[in-house]
């Protein structure tokens, strides 16, 4: 399975303890390390670091998934035999699936 990551505030959440993560700060640098047991930041990374503002989390990419479940509806259902709302709603899928391509 795809992953990606995505940037999570440390004002909003910070990551599990010691787990090893990349890490942005205030002036857009980034660096490894983890949060540790002592409520600190161990920065793994030489260099001078200024305060993390963000980590970077590891989510499953559905995105692949997602325009082929998309790309089906369309193919499934019939514009002929639908009326309002129902054509609106293919035309926002077949809108939203030319976007993800």
């Amino acid at each position: 399975m795809k992953t990606k990551f995505i940037k999570v505030s440390t004002a909003d959440r910070l990551p599990i303890k010691n787990l090893y993560v990349s890490l942005i700060d205030s002036l857009g640098n980034t660096c490894n390390g983890y949060y540790s047991e002592k409520n600190n930041w161990i920065i793994a990374t030489e260099g001078y670091f200024s305060i993390i503002e963000f980590w970077l989390e590891e989510k499953p990419d559905y995105e692949e998934e997602m325009k082929e479940m998309i790309n089906e509806l369309i193919l499934e259902l019939n514009p002929a035999t639908l009326s309002g709302n129902y054509q609106e709603a293919i035309d926002k899928a077949k809108s939203l699936l030319s976007k993800a391509k």
